[in-house]
C-alpha cells in the first residue's frame, strides 16, 4: 500500500514519477523569479547516512512551485540518479548556452545535482555528500549550507554549529502556531526513530565539544586547509560509544543516549509520520536562506562559499567519520 503524502508533495517511487520529477524541476527552474535563488532545497534521509550505510530518501523542495518531491531511494536504487529524460519540447525554445538545461542533453536527478549552474540547499551537507559520492558517484556542485550562514551571520559566538531545529527556532520567524506544528512533526517523527529532542530547553546550554585529539592521524593523503576544524570529521573516535551524541545533564556532565534506529527508513511502505518528517525538513529551508543571504557581506559570503565547496571535498578523503562529536565545531 502506498503510502499518501502530504499536500503539495509527491512521493516519488516509479520511474515514470521520477520522469514527472525531472519536468517539475525543470519547470521550477523556468519560472524561478530570483536566479540568484537556490533552484532545490534538498536533505537526505538513510540509514546511518554516509559512505557506510545507506540512501533512503532525497526531499527536494521547489519554491517557485510550491511543490516537494520525495524520491524513494531504497525502492527506486540507483535508477533515481541514472533515469533520464529529455529536455520537454515545451522549455526547448528556453533553453540557451546560459541556461542549465539544453537541448541536446538529457536531465537526470545525478545531472542536476552535479551542475555548476543549478544552486541547491542544504542544511549540514557533509553526510549527505558522503553518502552520494561514496555509493552513488554523485559529485556535487553548486551548493549553498545554510548551516554554515547560520554561524557565519550569528552574533555573539561562533565556536559551535547549530543544528536545524534551534536554526528554525532562533532565525526562522515562524508565527507561534506554525513554529509548534512544525516541532511536533519533527519530534514524532525522531520518536519513531529514537533520536533525541531536537532542540535543548531554552534554559539548557549547549553541550561543550571536546576538539578532536592532536595525536589521531590524518590520512597521508590529506590536504587540508583548516587543520583548527577539518580534522574534526576525518578523526576516528576511540570508541563506538564516542561517535554517538551527547548531552549534558543538569550537573553538566555528558549523558550518553541510545543511538538512533534509522533503519526504520528503510521499512516500507513508508510511513506517514516519516514521509511528513522528511518533507518538514525541507519546507522551510527557502526562508533561512533569505534571512541568512541578506545579512552577507562580500567577506562572509566568501568565506561560505569556501567552506561549502570543502564539506563537498570532504566525501572525496580516503577517511570520513560522520559521526564524531566534534561535528558540531564551527569552522569560524
Amino acid at each position: 500500500m502506498t503510502t499518501p503524502p502530504p499536500p503539495n508533495c509527491v512521493l516519488v517511487d516509479t520511474l515514470d514519477a521520477l520522469s514527472a520529477a525531472l519536468v517539475d524541476i525543470v519547470r521550477a527552474q523556468r519560472v524561478s523569479a530570483n536566479p540568484a535563488e537556490p533552484l532545490l532545497y534538498v536533505d537526505i534521509e538513510g540509514n546511518d547516512l554516509c559512505r557506510e550505510g545507506t540512501v533512503s530518501l532525497v526531499q527536494i523542495h521547489l519554491p517557485s512551485i510550491r511543490k516537494t518531491l520525495v524520491i524513494d531511494i531504497t525502492i527506486l536504487g540507483a535508477a533515481a540518479f541514472s533515469h533520464s529524460i529529455p529536455l520537454p519540447r515545451e522549455f526547448e525554445s528556453y533553453a540557451s548556452p546560459s541556461s542549465p538545461f539544453s537541448n541536446d542533453a538529457p536531465v537526470s536527478l545525478k545531472t542536476i545535482l552535479e551542475s555548476p549552474w543549478i544552486l541547491k540547499c542544504f542544511f549540514d551537507v557533509r553526510n549527505d555528500a558522503d553518502a552520494l559520492y561514496n555509493i552513488y558517484r554523485i559529485s556535487m556542485n553548486s551548493v549553498v549550507d545554510l548551516q554554515i550562514l547560520e554561524v557565519a551571520t550569528r552574533r555573539g559566538k561562533k565556536r559551535l554549529l547549530n543544528g536545524l531545529a534551534r536554526a528554525i527556532r532562533t532565525d526562522g520567524g515562524l508565527d507561534e502556531v506554525t513554529l509548534t506544528q512544525w516541532l511536533d512533526v519533527k519530534m514524532r517523527g525522531k520518536a519513531l526513530f529514537g533520536a533525541r529532542d531536537p532542540v535543548p530547553p531554552p534554559s539548557s546550554p549547549l553541550s561543550p565539544r571536546s576538539p578532536a585529539s592532536p595525536s589521531s592521524p590524518l590520512p597521508s593523503t590529506t590536504t587540508l586547509r583548516n587543520p583548527a576544524y577539518y580534522p574534526m570529521p576525518l578523526t576516528p573516535p576511540s570508541s563506538p560509544e564516542t561517535a554517538r551524541s551527547t548531552t549534558s545533564s543538569s550537573a553538566g556532565s555528558p549523558v550518553k543516549e541510545q543511538s538512533p534506529n534509522f533503519a526504520i527508513f528503510d521499512v516500507r511502505p513508508l510511513s506517514p509520520e516519516l514521509l511528513e518528517y522528511s518533507v518538514n525538513d525541507v519546507i522551510h529551508l527557502p526562508r533561512l536562506w533569505a534571512i541568512y543571504d541578506a545579512k552577507l557581506d562580500s567577506k562572509w559570503r566568501v568565506k561560505t562559499e569556501n567552506e561549502a565547496v570543502w564539506r563537498l571535498q570532504l566525501a572525496k578523503q580516503d577517511v570520513y567519520y560522520g559521526k564524531n562529536g566534534n561535528m558540531a565545531l564551527s569552522p569560524f
